[in-house]
Formats: C-alpha cells, structure tokens, sequence
C-alpha cells in the first residue's frame, strides 16, 4: 500500500480540505463567542441530532465494513468499523436516556450525568480507535499486523470502553464520575475535574497524529482529518459556558455532527469518483468493441447491425446508399514495401474515408483493404459525387495530413448501392455494393462504379451473393 492509496480527486479534495477548516473555524469562533447564551426551549431537539449523529455513525460503520471486503489488505477500517460501532453504542444509551423520547416531548430529564458521561467515553473511543487505526494503517506489512489481531484487540478495547462507562454511570453502584449538576445543568465539574482537558488533549494528539503520518492528499484520510479537528472543536467549545442548555452545548452537538458528516461525504465522493470511472471504463471498453483496433473504424459487426436498423426506415424519399471500397494492388504495396507499410497504408485510407463523410455515416472496415461507408439519408446521385471526391483525395497523398508514410500513388476502387426498402437483407445490400465495386476493378480500377443491371449480368447473376474475397 503505498502512500497515496487514494488520490483520485486530490485536488478538488485539497479546495475541500480548505473549505472545510475555514467553516469549521467561522463556526468555532461564533459559538465561543455566543457559546454563554441559555436556551432551555431547545432541549428538545437533543434526541434529533443524537439520532441523526447515530444513523449517520451506523452507516459509516457499514461501509467501511463494505469497503474492506472489497480489498481486505486494508484492516484499518475494520478498527474504523469498529470505531463507528462503539460511537453507536454509545449514541444509542445516550439515546434511551431521554426521558419520554418516544411518547412525549423528551428533553435532558434526571440523567444529565449519565449524557455527559456518555459524550466523554464515545470522543474518548473514537479518538483511541483512530489512533489505533493509523497505526494498523502505518505498519500495514508487519507480520504481527493481521485480521487476528486487529479484531481480538478491537473486541478488548470496546468491552474495556463499554464497561467503564457503564460502572462509573447511574446504573451502577461500583464507581461514580460526577459531571453534571442535575439541578442546575452545570458541568463544570467537567473542567475542575481536569477531564475535558485530557479530553482536549487527547483529540489535539490524534488530529496532529493522524494529519502528520497519513496526509491530506489523501481523499480518505483528509477527511479522517477534518473529523479530528471537528471532534476537538466540540471539545473545546463547552469550555465557552457551564450549562447543558447553553448555545455552547448545541455547539458542540453540531460539531459532533459536521465530525460525522464529513467522512460520510468523503464516502459519498469516493463513490462518486468510482461510478465516473466505471462510466468512462465501460466507454473505452464498448468502442473497443465495436470498432477496429488498426484503423478505429467501425469493425464489420457493429456496421452490419447499424445496416439492420436503419433498413427499417428506408425509403426512396430516405434511401441509404452503400459505398464499397478496396485498395487497388495492395498485395504488391505489401509484396514491395512489406506490412509495416501496408497497414500505414490502410490507415492512411481509413482517416481520408472518415474525414470526407458527416458524423451521422458510419465508415467500418469489413476485410484486410476494403472498406464500406454507410451514407444516410442520401441518394444514389449524391453518393457518386461523395465517393469521387473520396477517390480523387486518395490520388493525392502528398496533400493529405496522413500521407508522409504512403510510399507512392495510392488508388481504390469503389461500388455503390442505395438502399429505399427492406426486400434485400443487410449482407445482400453490402455485396450488390461489392459487385460495383468488383466491377470498377475489371474496367482498369481507380474508379466509381453505380450497381446496375449490368454489373449484375457481369458477375453472373442477377440476384446478391455474399462477399467475395479480397480484392488486388
């Protein structure tokens, strides 16, 4: 895993970044300085952001499962899983904590302590599990590193968090950790009891940490980063007031939230990055399907599928008109010159064939040198003027842009038929326009030949064959 396992995106991740810690700052400031105002009327919307930060946890610990299943050499996120995990657990207590969350108005009640309790052990977990992660992250190939380990520690370190804050709550007599004055709402014992310090203390090692060895190019990881700072931020914002109900506490519950939110935008990017990647590999692929890899013309496939469709439709006011075309005395220029040579040739015909036609024709390559052009919506009298000036380019290669590899004069001849039904089949059209064009071979080459009754009553027959092989 090198260190820049994530870059898709880095610099629009880098504006982010900026973005983000500019906001993250404006609204630090503002809470610091309103952060004393009291407003008891919106307690209840305390169970609203702990369910928010709870679905939001709950997902997060889904993907990052889902996101190392798709490349298990990467069991940092299984410690993140699990991070995001015990975050639920803890949201969840703190959830049935309200008092008449489901059936009345909720609010904060008789268990302010155990809330404040709650908050301390999940930003302590999350910031001990993010710490673990950059370790795993960091030294990834040792051998002490493995799916093992990383779970039996992960398990300990959540039953050790869960059950010391479980003995030090009110539901147990064993140990006590006084936060906050039920009557007054107060947590100052929070800072006299140095343990927002450590707190504090705690979140500005693992931000520091985890922007220092993992970096911010990275998409992922920066947004590890600003989650860090948005979780030291709700920290250090309860230092603004002592009450829960001050603007300083919702404060910190939005930051909590914003914590959250970032990493789950992070995701939702990445997704979005993997989904234009697919979208542009599945372009590559399905014209690499569909088209010749000497020439990147259309290969004879796909012109004879797109022949079935628009057959459909023709008419003699909407005729499709069919141009054959085959390099006049190839296997000398391959005999002479040697293949190399040949094939600049046929690429040489292959852009000139495409430069002279609308984006709406179709130009394929249907054999070694002969080509087909599929005019729409053009008559036969039209196409015989289109396919001259596509044989008279040819003559010149010293005037075309890909001509400096055409050793000599290059000609070809060409067959046309135009299509106003549907009584022929596909293959039956194209040879009718290969029977022309076998025609404009035997009266000298380097000509246009129109299908007739004559070129049918030349190749034997009044009725179409399939191809015939290669001309020279």
């Amino acid at each position: 895993m090198k260190r820049s396992e994530v870059n898709t995106g880095s610099i629009k991740i880098n504006k982010f970044v900026i973005f983000s810690i500019i906001l993250l700052v404006v609204l630090f400031v503002l809470f610091r300085m309103f952060g004393y105002i009291r407003l008891p009327a919106l307690e209840a919307l305390f169970p609203v952001s702990t369910s928010v930060t709870l679905i939001l946890n709950v997902l997060l610990a889904l993907f990052m499962l889902m996101k190392f299943s798709v490349d298990r050499k990467h069991l940092y996120l299984v410690v993140l899983a699990f991070a995001y995990g015990i975050s639920s657990l803890y949201l969840m207590s703190k959830l049935l904590s309200y008092p008449g969350v489901i059936f009345t108005e909720g609010g904060i009640g008789t268990n302010a302590n155990d809330l404040a309790i709650y908050f301390i052990f999940r930003s302590a977990s999350m910031a001990i599990f993010f710490l673990l992660s950059l370790v795993v992250y960091r030294l990834w190939n040792n051998r002490f590193i493995n799916m093992v380990s990383v779970m039996a520690l992960c398990t300990c370190l959540t039953i050790i968090l869960l059950s010391t804050a479980y003995f030090v709550s009110s539901h147990s007599l064993v140990l006590s950790l006084p936060i906050v004055d039920e009557g007054s709402l107060s947590y100052q014992q929070f800072w006299n009891s140095s343990v927002g310090l450590y707190l504090v203390l705690l979140w500005g090692g693992t931000t520091c940490a985890v922007m220092w060895f993992a970096g911010v190019k990275n998409n992922f990881w920066a947004s590890l980063s600003l989650s860090c700072m948005a979780f030291l931020g709700s920290t250090m914002l309860l230092s603004g007031s002592e009450y829960l109900t001050s603007l300083a506490w919702y404060g910190a519950h939005l930051f909590e939230v914003l914590a959250t939110f970032v990493v789950m935008l992070a995701f939702l990017f990445d997704i979005f990055k993997l989904y234009q990647k697919a979208r542009i590999d599945y372009k590559i692929s399905y014209n690499n399907s569909i088209r010749d890899p000497m020439t990147r013309l259309y290969n004879r496939s796909y012109y004879y599928d797109s022949l079935v469709n628009r057959m459909q439709s023709a008419s003699t006011n909407a005729p499709i008109t069919l141009l054959v075309a085959d390099i006049d005395h190839f296997k000398r220029i391959n005999d002479i010159y040697g293949h190399v040579t040949g094939d600049r040739v046929i690429q040489y015909v292959a852009k000139t064939l495409q430069d002279s036609i609308r984006k709406t024709d179709i130009a394929a390559r249907i054999g070694g040198e002969e080509f087909s052009v599929m005019l729409d919506g053009v008559s036969r009298d039209d196409a015989l003027e289109i396919a001259e000036k596509i044989r008279a380019k040819i003559c010149h290669h010293q005037d075309s842009p890909y001509g400096q590899d055409v050793p000599e004069k290059i000609t070809i001849s060409i067959g046309i038929y135009t299509v106003v039904g549907n009584e022929l089949t596909a293959e039956q059209c194209v040879a009718r326009a290969d029977e022309a064009m076998y025609q404009a071979k035997q009266e000298g080459r380097d000509r246009v030949v129109i299908y007739s009754a004559r070129t049918a009553e030349i190749m034997g027959r009044e009725n179409s064959a399939p191809l015939r092989p290669i001309y020279t």
